[in-house]
């Protein structure tokens, strides 16, 4: 960040080929950082997982405030009293001790559908909060955060500093081994793997960073030898190596 003159961690990416990847470096690195994951909401109707959403991020982020989700649900007129009794449920959730959560949520949600929530929606509601890591998920991400995503994740952003990371052979690209192959090099999905390699790179406003290792981790979590990607280098571009 001194280097390339990045004045803050928010403006810096660390790309991965997989969620697992992903996930990995959230774990152990331990500079301030933002994971970017898929809302852990699964099983729950659309309606009642963006209120949920919105109710565990009202907890987090002292500037959303009851009116924005009340406006949100576009409720019938209700009279000053009804209106007061919405607000403070809603802001119950923000209050309240973590092992009322779930139910605090409930009512208040309970309050903006009209209708008590799906039992299969209570269920997951309850899971979600019992996880800290689904938890975190909800919380505001911090200006001064180095964000953590896939590939797919960072299609349309920007960043100033990137490290592009997975760029292993068998990761990006892939490879296939049909029988009678034996010592050939075939690519599964050549061209889909080289765009989401593109992506990489030009997510980067100032400086991209390709991370590869003589070690990695497969998708069992298992250590394998590891070779650069063959895209590093490709059509005469020229990689400067980096000692770390």
């Amino acid at each position: 960040m001194q280097h390339y003159q990045v004045a803050s961690a928010g403006k810096v990416a660390i790309l991965c080929r997989h969620q697992h990847s992903a996930r990995l470096i959230a774990d152990n690195l331990e500079l301030t950082h933002r994971l970017i994951e898929d809302s852990p909401f699964n099983n729950t109707s659309a309606a009642e997982a963006n209120l949920f959403s919105d109710l565990l991020r009202l907890r987090y982020d002292l500037q959303m405030t009851a009116e924005e989700l009340i406006d949100r649900a576009k409720l019938p007129r209700l009279a000053p009293r009804e209106r007061r009794a919405t607000r403070r449920a809603i802001l119950n959730c923000r209050s309240c001790l973590e092992s009322h959560l779930v139910q605090t949520v409930l009512d208040a949600a309970r309050c903006l559908l009209g209708h008590q929530p799906s039992a299969d929606s209570e269920i997951e509601l309850a899971g979600v909060c019992g996880d800290v890591n689904k938890l975190r998920w909800f919380q505001r991400a911090d200006d001064a955060a180095i964000q953590i995503m896939t590939l797919h994740k960072a299609k349309g952003l920007e960043f100033d500093l990137v490290f592009h990371a997975d760029l292993y052979d068998h990761v990006i690209p892939t490879r296939l081994y049909p029988p009678g192959t034996y010592g050939q090099v075939i690519f599964q999905d050549e061209i889909q793997c080289l765009n989401l390699h593109y992506v990489g790179i030009t997510r980067a406003i100032k400086a991209c960073v390709l991370m590869t290792s003589s070690l990695r981790f497969n998708t069992r979590g298992e250590v394998k030898n590891g070779a650069p990607s063959q895209f590093i280098g490709r059509n005469g571009a020229i990689a400067i190596p980096l000692t770390w």
